[in-house]
This record gives structure tokens, sequence and C-alpha cells, in this order.
């Protein structure tokens, strides 16, 4: 039934143009035994759907809070939140980039929510995580991540994923970052993520992190041995949808 307010006037449902339609299609058509009727003015209505209004908001005023009581909880008391995942991110200073020659507090890699620095590289060693460290191009750092913290990573400016499929260089503003989970099925099961990297594969790949568990890994993504159930963070180009 349309609410009372609608039905003030004329137009303010659909029926009542119909039954005012029908009525005016008798009209014209006049005959012996037609009953008295007259077409629908506007507000003919009004008499009616006025005070039924002013009822019917009244009424819920009054009775809305019995008639209406706040929502309660309906899940049951056992049931746990799901817990955060945390992925293993690994990302590299870009050479020539925004974050070359500023200390790792300015370039706002700590004190953040979401994610915290784990290791730190450069070259083949690896360095204490301080707020005044200078970054230098080609630095590589892991950090421990929740899926925001990963997505507020990649879009960091500056930063980027370093082990890929292909050493070609393609333009990053079209890149897409995708999460994706191991299949039973995939090829690639057994194998080290440093192995899968030497491949030549069709796609062009940038691994950003892995998530086994609830806590993030421990070691480096490339010692990482491909199994199911395994969700991963790759940054795509847009022909690994198709």
């Amino acid at each position: 039934m349309p609410p009372s307010w609608r039905s003030c006037t004329l137009i303010g449902t659909a029926t009542n143009l119909v039954i005012n339609g029908m009525i005016n299609e008798k009209l014209e058509r006049g005959g012996n035994g037609l009953p008295h009727m007259e077409p629908i003015g506007m507000f003919d209505l009004s008499w009616i759907g006025v005070p039924a209004t002013i009822i019917g908001i009244a009424f819920i005023m009054l009775t809305g809070k019995w008639l209406l009581p706040a929502k309660k909880n309906v899940l049951p008391e056992n049931i746990d939140t799901p817990e955060r995942r945390f992925f293993r991110v690994e990302l590299a200073v870009e050479e020539g980039g925004a974050l070359v020659g500023k200390t790792i507090d300015d370039a706002g890699l700590l004190d953040s929510e979401g994610f915290e620095i784990i290791c730190f590289h450069r070259g083949p060693r690896r360095l204490d995580v301080r707020p005044d460290t200078i970054l230098q191009a080609n630095d590589k750092i892991g950090f421990s991540t929740d899926i925001v913290g990963a997505k507020s990573l990649w879009v960091t400016i500056g930063l980027i994923p370093f082990s890929t499929t292909k050493d070609q260089k393609a333009e990053r503003h079209r890149h897409h970052l995708v999460e994706v989970v191991v299949s039973r099925r995939n090829t690639m099961l057994g194998l080290l993520v440093g192995d899968v990297e030497k491949q030549d594969h069709h796609h062009q790949i940038w691994l950003v992190g892995f998530a086994r568990g609830e806590s993030a890994m421990h070691y480096p993504l490339h010692d990482v041995v491909i199994q199911s159930g395994v969700v991963v963070l790759l940054e795509v180009t847009y022909s690994f949808f198709y």
C-alpha cells in the first residue's frame, strides 16, 4: 500500500491516476444506468490523506521506540572475528626516486599502524633500522604489514617491487595490485620464488608480498616455497586479466 502522505494529491501514486483515467473513460462513453461519478480533482484526496498523514506521523513518534526496538547483536557469542593477515612485503628504493636522500623517518616508513620494517638491506649487508638512516638507491626493505598497509606502501612514490619475471620496465601508473591465492593445480607448486623469477613468462609480474598464516614470514621472499593456499600480492599489467 502507498504511504498516506503520497495520496494527498491526485498525482501522489500511479493508482490514483489509473482510477481517475477509468472514471474519465466511463464518463466519456456515457449510457443509461451510469452511476453518479465526476472526475477526481488534484486535491480531492487531501481531506482524507492529510489527516491520515498527521495521525500516522504522530503514531510512529509515540510508539516507534516500542515497535522498533534498538538492534541487538544477533551473532552468536562463540563466533570469533577473523584475525588480521600479515604479509611480508619487500620493496626497493627506486633509483633517482623521491625517497633517495631522505631518512627512514622523513620517508614516513616508521610509526605506522599498518606496517613495520622487519629488515633493511644495502647490497649484501643487513643494516639496523634507525630513524636517521639515509635511504639510498636500491636499498631493499622488508615490511610486516596487513593488506591496508600493503596498499599504502605500494602507492608510495619511490618504492618499487624488485622481484619480477622479466627485466623490462613499464609505466607503473598503469599497473594493478592484485591479491591471489595459489591453487592446488598450480604448476609452480614446490618451486622457490627465486627460481620462478628466473623463468620466462608471458605476463610481466612483480612480486609484492606473501602471506602464510597470520604473521609475516621471517625469511626473504626468494626463499619461499610455493604452496597451495598461500596468499600472494602481485603487481601486474593489464594483460594479466586476459
